[in-house]
């Protein structure tokens, strides 16, 4: 019709709201105006870091430093892994570190 002006009210266009893809994550959701953006979920944790918390629909992978090795007169109660960090412990009272070897465990003393 000749005569009609378009405006923002008038000339709208609804699109399809998108969805991020297979190793993607939400940065920001889709709002009357804009549609979701999507960001690459990052590259697996390196070989001196641990995965803390995954990727998630909403979210990126968060990766860690591997925490120090364990000191004399602690013992390595779990090793590093892809998704968890080292557990050193420290040595019981009436224990003792026999061989400064984290991997194996604390000794009792012996009595005298």
């Amino acid at each position: 019709m000749p005569g009609n002006i378009l405006t923002a009210v008038t000339d709208r266009v609804c699109s399809d709201i998108s969805g991020c893809d297979s190793g993607e994550f939400i940065i920001s959701r889709a709002t009357l105006t804009s549609d979701t953006v999507c960001q690459t979920v990052s590259e697996p944790c390196g070989e001196f870091s641990y995965e803390s918390n995954p990727p998630t629909p909403t979210s990126n992978r968060v990766c860690m430093p591997v925490s120090r090795p364990c000191d004399s007169g602690e013992f390595e109660e779990a090793a590093p892994t892809e998704s968890s960090n080292r557990v050193c412990t420290p040595c019981a009272p009436g224990y003792y570190d026999h061989d400064n070897n984290a991997s194996t465990e604390c000794e009792e003393c012996e009595e005298g």
